[in-house]
């Protein structure tokens, strides 16, 4: 029987979404006070809210939930508090020798060659640099100036280790799309503190560095080597400039391969979201493993989540696609426990892990991005299904097979145009506010930008890992596998470039995106508001079956 859906039960219904929106509450009030708690005043106030909560709960019970709720906001405010506390940046420029670890693939930038660096030992540095303990096991955006005639940084690569004269300064901020964007507070989000510069002859190679980081660091540091080297086993089967850059960056997550203005055109047609990996990419593969593994059993999930993770750790954890990783884990765990999988609730405890896990990431503009696409998918895309057109809700799935196969196959393709149209106006309600907000930019052809790249992605995706299958047998086999190799990677080269193209083509169509957008945060949030008004709205008309 058909029935009104009531906001009110609903906003009940998921209650892991309302603790998530009140956690995040107290993480953006303790980031927003100048003259915040600290770690001891935040810790006393939760001890007295939660002691009131539990004496005053048989007597008031309407009480007793609010203090609860207050709880909640002071624990984010609380975890942030934590979080303060460790962050360091550089401040003062000095010189030290110090001793690094090179954690990201050096990239050619003029007379310089630029790469992140993890310290891992410090010299005597004298009062030049007195927080030199504080360096230690974190990152530096080191310039290493390129010697034209010995070109020993040609034989410099990730993973491998420098003790070096560095000149050490702090961070610049760098205003690259709007004065939105905090080119100083990205980079501390990855870790780095601050800027080094490395002289001709000021450094040498190293044998000890990455003995001295951690687990987790050698662990992640590893299966970045690993990725190099499979990406230059790639680059060795023939493909080659653009195509390598964009299959590399969906499938891998290279991105130092894409130029500036394969970027532009991908953000003006807007396809840039395929770029950077995030839960569309890591559907595919899931829904790849699940295809090759159809048993829905224990034993295959945990193979299936252990994959997706290790996936993860190989492509360099970023936030977005830890966020999907992250969700999945949940969603496959409730479906274990045998509990109902609400998506909001799945949502809200991914969110409020993520932002316990690290407080600063809620600044992060792919965290932002990301967790916003899925909220519009999750809460915009069941309305859009009912307004599905009448002559495909006429046919139910139960009679589909008695219908002639021509009337079938344009039944199943009409829905995946319209299930694909669904998600991507979902995912863009969502998301359109902020890319104003820090791009300046609204891409106006989404929609059809996003019935090609889909489907591409999918076969490059799934292309990709067939061969990184290959070019690994074929590294185990000592060869063998070359012609089927080159065959692989000439059909996903093939693809990759008629994408290229249709996206070329589509950023130079006379208004493809709209230009010199400036919003503040305020008009953010009013845009926001004026969303969730409308969708109680229509939540209120909407009968759902």
């Amino acid at each position: 029987m058909a029935r009104k859906i009531n906001p009110r039960h609903f906003i009940h219904a998921i209650p892991m979404f309302r603790y998530a929106l009140l956690l995040l509450l107290g993480v953006v009030l303790a980031e927003s006070c100048f003259s915040a708690p600290g770690v001891r005043e935040w810790l006393v106030l939760l001890c007295c809210l939660v002691g009131l909560a539990l004496i005053v709960n048989k007597r008031h019970e309407m009480t007793s939930s609010v203090l609860i709720l207050l709880a909640i906001v002071v624990l984010g405010g609380l975890r942030y508090s934590f979080h303060a506390e460790d962050v360091w940046v550089v401040e003062e420029d000095s010189r030290c020798e110090i001793e690094l670890v090179v954690a990201s693939e050096p990239i050619r930038r003029g007379k310089v060659v630029q790469f992140d660096g993890i310290v891992s030992g410090t010299g005597d540095v004298g009062d030049a640099c007195g927080a030199r303990c504080r360096l230690e096991g974190r990152k530096l955006r080191v310039s290493l100036l390129r010697d034209t005639i010995t070109k020993r940084y040609e034989a410099l690569h990730i993973g491998q280790s420098v003790v070096a004269d560095v000149d050490i300064s702090p961070l610049k901020d760098w205003h690259r799309m709007n004065d939105n964007f905090d080119y100083i507070r990205w980079q501390t989000m990855r870790g780095i503190v601050g800027r080094g510069f490395v002289g001709i002859g000021k450094w040498e190679f190293s044998e000890s560095g990455s003995s001295a980081l951690g687990f987790w660091e050698r662990l992640k540091l590893k299966a970045l080597v690993w990725r190099q080297v499979l990406l230059d086993k790639i680059s060795e089967t023939g493909i080659s400039g653009d195509a390598y850059a964009v299959m590399t960056a969906m499938a891998l997550g290279n991105k130092s391969a894409l130029t500036p203005e394969l970027r532009e055109e991908y953000s003006m047609s807007g396809a840039s979201h395929i770029l950077a990996l995030s839960g569309m990419h890591l559907s595919i593969i899931y829904m790849l493993l699940i295809y090759l593994l159809p048993r829905r059993n224990l034993w295959n999930k945990l193979f299936v989540l252990a994959v997706l993770w290790g996936y993860v750790v190989f492509v360099g954890m970023s936030l977005s696609v830890v966020r999907a990783a992250s969700m999945l884990t949940i969603w496959e765990m409730v479906w274990l426990m045998g509990r109902d999988q609400k998506h909001l609730n799945v949502f809200g405890l991914t969110l409020a892990v993520m932002v316990i896990a690290n407080p600063e990431s809620l600044w992060d503009v792919g965290f932002q991005m990301s967790f916003m696409a899925v909220f519009g998918i999750i809460v915009c895309q069941p309305l859009m299904d009912k307004m599905i057109p009448v002559s495909l809700m006429k046919i139910k799935p139960v009679d589909l097979q008695e219908l002639p196969l021509w009337k079938r196959v344009r039944y199943r393709s009409l829905r995946s145009l319209w299930f694909t149209a669904c998600v991507s106006v979902s995912a863009q309600i969502g998301t359109v506010p902020l890319s104003a907000y820090y791009f300046s930019r609204v891409s106006l052809y989404f929609l059809l930008t996003n019935f090609i790249v889909i489907p591409c992605a999918t076969v490059i995706i799934c292309g990709t890992f067939l061969l990184t299958v290959i070019v690994i047998v074929n590294m185990v086999a000592g060869g063998g596998l070359t012609i089927m190799a080159r065959l692989v990677a000439a059909i996903l080269s093939a693809i990759v470039t008629a994408q290229n193209e249709i996206l070329s083509f589509i950023a130079r169509v006379p208004g493809a995106s709209i230009e010199e957008i400036h919003i503040s945060v305020v008009q953010v949030v009013a845009l926001y508001a004026m969303v969730y008004a409308l969708l109680l709205v229509l939540y209120r008309l909407v009968r759902v079956r």
